[in-house]
């Protein structure tokens, strides 16, 4: 039994709790493309007012580091969010929330892949048709490559057929964004 005194000298304390937080968006298994907008949800909860969205980060190698989208987000559960040219298929987002007590807690997203679904742009500068090319001789070759993640591969064909079929060219080596030129030495092949 509690008396009245007993009741007036009592101190309360509220106990400030971790808050809690899920990633509801990317799900495990979802493919998101390079230059998409996408929303990024989640949910939090406290026990105290004012949680704030400390950090909403992704990674591409299944949160062994982190590269940050935004800081210091409203608690709204929704980021909208233009996914970056970073391919992979081990991908995450994170989501760190902080209470007014300065308590933190952090939730990941299932693994998802971001692709890269834009193609590659080339244009061949020369030879560009019309020119007589004469065994033995060497043509430079020059044509422009670029990609918005970058080039990993380039070939280079030519047809005698007028493209019912191709040769590969051998020897070209992979480069980077830009403009290329290749020495090829006319291979003892007749067209018309």
């Amino acid at each position: 039994v509690v008396s009245t005194q007993d009741r007036e000298s009592m101190v309360f304390t509220t106990i400030d709790l971790l808050p809690t937080v899920s990633v509801s968006s990317p799900v495990a298994g979802s493919e998101w493309h390079c230059g998409e907008t996408k929303d990024i949800t989640w949910e939090a909860t406290d026990n105290t007012e004012g949680l704030v969205v400390q950090a909403i980060e992704y990674s591409t190698n299944g949160g062994e580091t982190w590269i940050l989208i935004a800081t210091e987000e409203e608690n709204d559960g929704v980021y909208t969010w233009t996914v970056q040219d970073t391919p992979s298929e081990n991908c995450k987002i994170k989501t760190t929330v902080r209470d007014h007590a300065g308590n933190i807690e952090s939730a990941e997203s299932g693994v998802f892949t971001i692709s890269d679904n834009t193609l590659p742009e080339v244009s061949l500068i020369c030879p560009n048709g019309g020119e007589y090319l004469n065994i033995g001789d060497t043509e430079m070759i020059r044509w422009t490559a670029t990609d918005n993640v970058g080039i990993a591969d380039q070939q280079l064909f030519y047809s005698t057929n007028g493209g019912t079929d191709w040769i590969e060219v051998e020897g070209v080596e992979p480069q980077t964004n830009g403009e290329y030129v290749y020495p090829w030495a006319i291979p003892e092949v007749f067209s018309q």
